[in-house]
């Protein structure tokens, strides 16, 4: 999730918002663009909304933080 999707899905919600019709971001050491993806910048949406209702949960920000995840949220 840390290494790919969510840098990717950062990129994208962030390509999508500004309006763009390709962006280019590094993953995994390698240069990617692509068109960006509506739904996906929706779903980043809803994964950070689900995070912040959730964030005070016991253990949550260490597994987070342990994983890579939790500076995309």
């Amino acid at each position: 999730m840390a290494g790919l999707f969510l840098p990717w899905s950062t990129a994208n919600a962030a390509a999508v918002a500004a309006g763009q019709k390709t962006f280019t971001t590094t993953l995994g050491g390698a240069s990617w663009s692509q068109e960006p993806q509506k739904y996906h910048a929706r779903s980043l949406a809803e994964i950070k909304r689900k995070h912040a209702a959730a964030k005070e949960a016991p253990g949550l920000a260490a597994i987070l933080a342990d994983s890579g995840c939790l500076p995309f949220l």
